[in-house]
């Protein structure tokens, strides 16, 4: 997970600009301590989520990956079968 830090920077940075072309009184309405919580909250929260999404993801590839495989070994035609049904599937719901 080397590319996190740099895209919380960038997650930061941005917001930080955001922040920054906003009017004077868009300032005095809000605290600059609120203000940059909320930034970093963003940042942290974005960095959380991918990574939990990433994370799930990758084991059911995996374990999908794992069940056509011992289905292969157990009955080849049962496999090809199902990988074509999960492929129909597939494009139907695109």
């Amino acid at each position: 997970m080397k590319l996190m830090p740099a895209l919380r920077k960038d997650i930061w940075s941005f917001l930080y600009n955001y922040a920054m072309s906003h009017s004077y009184h868009y300032f005095q309405k809000n605290f600059s301590g609120s203000i940059a919580n909320k930034i970093s909250d963003v940042s942290r929260s974005v960095d959380e989520f991918l990574t939990n999404v990433a994370e799930l993801f990758i084991t059911k590839v995996i374990s999908i990956a794992i069940a056509i495989v011992s289905m292969y070994f157990v009955n080849p035609l049962f496999c090809s079968c199902s990988i074509y049904l999960g492929g129909y599937f597939l494009d139907c719901i695109n």
